[in-house]
């Protein structure tokens, strides 16, 4: 059985990033012996990192930190718990490149991605997720790779080139395919990983949270501060009478509804699957929202085209009003032939692994 190594964002504290690491590896081990490669920019790890003084020695900073150290372990302990026992990972991170050329030269396939791994905001101005440590001898290739952006910064035109090296290319928004083709190089335009798997698997592993009743509620989850979705949010809330539940991959603090910590990648699709609506900025929250077949209030974070209006527009989802006056994206409205052709597209597409 030849051996697949996967090269992606499983470290993030961060509900997509897990869960779509978690869906390629358990779609691909079928057919494949395939582990998650268990590199870490140095950027990424201050991101994640729980020490007080990783970002310097200024006073209030390490106060504010050492704050909310409580808050955040909760956080680091079901995300480590899912990475050990759903990703097969465990173990402290490599951060050399040495070490991650030695480990890419060691399986028969790598394979990119998905996730935002062309994001030099997120990895710093590193090429090896664009590919400038693969080796001809092994078959690379990229599956729903993602700049994040439509709009590229030098450091990001310029290490396209290393794309080259790839034996098959693939991105996740379709925008980006048309960047790739600028540059004159081929790319599949493919589903996020967490639609390559079924939804009776993610009900399986969905874990109900503590601390949360029979009521009825509206998620409402943002990586950056929203103030128009906190509005619509209380508005729908006042409105129709249910609570609102709001969580953070990170635990940093929410000024809306109640919030729950402790919550994990388990916890994030048990709040999606049983809530009434989803008031979010972020692709993942909104791919769930869509497999889930939930009512999604969506407000974009990008400029220009933006990740999660890509998604939505292949599967041809539009803003409605529903059954409640509430103006919404109703994705069980979705045409599924549009998703399972999308879905079915990218299932061609990793059958050409050789």
């Amino acid at each position: 059985m030849k051996k697949i190594g996967i090269l992606t964002f499983h470290f993030a504290y961060n509900y997509g990033a897990m869960l779509q690491a978690f869906a390629l590896k358990k779609y691909l081990s079928d057919a494949f012996a395939v582990h998650i490669i268990n590199y870490q920019p140095q950027k990424t790890m201050k991101i994640y990192s729980n020490n007080p003084f990783i970002y310097g020695f200024h006073p209030r900073m390490i106060i504010n930190r050492m704050r909310d150290w409580p808050r955040k372990r909760r956080q680091t302990i079901v995300f480590e718990e899912f990475k050990k026992r759903c990703l097969g990972v465990s173990g402290k991170s490599f951060f050399s490149v040495d070490q991650l050329k030695q480990c890419l030269n060691q399986n028969d396939i790598n394979i990119f991605g998905s996730d935002q791994i062309w994001n030099l905001n997120i990895t710093g101005n590193t090429p090896e997720y664009y590919g400038a440590l693969c080796s001809k001898n092994n078959y690379n290739m990229v599956y729903a790779g993602s700049f994040g952006h439509d709009s590229l910064s030098e450091k990001e035109k310029e290490y396209i080139q290393y794309l080259s090296i790839y034996d098959e290319v693939s991105v996740r928004e379709e925008y980006a395919k048309y960047i790739l083709e600028g540059a004159g190089i081929d790319a599949a335009h493919v589903c996020d990983p967490v639609f390559l798997i079924e939804q009776c698997v993610w009900k399986n592993i969905a874990r109900k949270p503590k601390g949360i009743g029979k009521e009825k509620y509206l998620l409402y989850y943002t990586l950056k501060n929203d103030e128009e979705l906190i509005s619509t949010a209380n508005d729908i809330s006042k409105r129709l009478g249910i609570k609102i539940i709001s969580i953070h991959p990170n635990a940093n603090r929410i000024d809306i509804g109640k919030q729950l910590l402790g919550i994990g990648p388990q916890e994030f699709l048990w709040l999606i699957m049983n809530a009434d609506y989803i008031c979010t900025n972020s692709f993942h929250a909104s791919a769930f929202s869509l497999i889930f077949r939930k009512k999604l209030i969506h407000s974009q974070l990008e400029e220009g085209k933006g990740r999660v209006q890509s998604l939505l527009d292949t599967v041809s989802a539009n803003n409605t009003v529903d059954e409640n006056g509430i103006q919404c994206i109703d994705l069980s409205e979705t045409d599924d032939n549009n998703l399972l052709s999308y879905i079915n597209k990218s299932k061609e597409f990793l059958a050409r692994i050789r």
